[in-house]
């Protein structure tokens, strides 16, 4: 506690230190004993939270700055269309839409034209 709380001066409120570890969680009450030698439950109220890191137990970092935590990055794919090999011997590469059956897709590529005179 600090010099006010000990000395009951001026006290709207009371100023503790709790000591605890990093991988648990924050009290919302503490149990306090009286000099009568009853006990109370006090609520806790924290101005702030310190950020604390369960793989290294500490308060210095969160697990998301942990220099222990593995890294994920973005790597690109590679280009599909370089690995496409040609389907004919000329090669050309036949495209096939997506959703249509062949018979629709002949259907789509071909035009009637008039006989010619």
């Amino acid at each position: 506690m600090d010099a006010n709380t000990t000395k009951r001066y001026a006290l709207s409120f009371a100023r503790v230190c709790i000591d605890m570890e990093a991988t648990s969680s924050f009290p919302d009450n503490i149990v306090l004993e009286l000099d009568d030698g009853t006990t109370t439950n006090i609520g806790v109220e924290y101005p702030w939270r310190p950020a604390s890191c369960t793989l290294c137990k500490v308060f210095d970092h969160s697990n998301k700055t942990c220099p222990k935590a593995a890294r994920r990055e973005w790597m690109p794919k590679p280009m599909v269309l370089a690995q496409r090999k040609p389907d004919d011997v000329e090669g050309w590469i036949t495209v096939k839409r997506k959703g249509i059956n062949q018979d629709q897709a002949q259907e789509h590529n071909c035009m009637e034209v008039p006989p010619f005179r």
